[in-house]
């Protein structure tokens, strides 16, 4: 009869454990759910910034320099030329504006800690710009991929 209470003891210590858990992890979900947004923002703008670097360079390599009008002529068509068009088009296409994209965006990815920990090395009086330049630099690389 004696171990009861002690085994009362120890089930009260383990949900107070339980509990103090679940609260911290639904903090930290919390925490990550705001973090999410910008995150997602920041991922979304590399991507499509990528994207149309690659897409111009898929257009000079496959069709050399066209003129706006053919390119406004061919989109009219839409899907009746891609099924009609040569399918060696269409794999280039997958290729430098879908996988080469995705491949970038991951390795933007695995940069951007990296990134981190060189401004967190840099000089005081450098790093507060290196900051600011680092998160303006999805929107200028989108400025430069619309102008490229």
């Amino acid at each position: 009869m004696k171990s009861m209470p002690a085994l009362d003891v120890r089930r009260r210590r383990q949900r107070c454990h339980d509990q103090v858990t679940m609260k911290i992890s639904i903090a930290t979900k919390l925490s990550l759910l705001k973090t999410a947004g910008p995150r997602l923002m920041r991922s979304g703008l590399y991507l499509l910034a990528i994207f149309l670097f690659c897409l111009s360079f898929w257009i000079h390599r496959s069709f050399g320099k066209p003129d706006l009008d053919q390119l406004t002529y061919h989109l009219n068509y839409g899907f009746e030329l891609l099924r009609t068009s040569d399918p060696v088009f269409a794999e280039r296409f997958v290729k430098w504006c879908v996988l080469v994209p995705l491949l970038l965006l991951a390795l933007c990815w695995y940069g951007e800690p990296r990134v981190w920990r060189v401004i967190a090395k840099t000089p005081q009086r450098c790093r507060a710009l290196l900051y600011r330049l680092h998160g303006w630099f999805p929107q200028l690389l989108m400025l430069g991929a619309t102008a490229f």
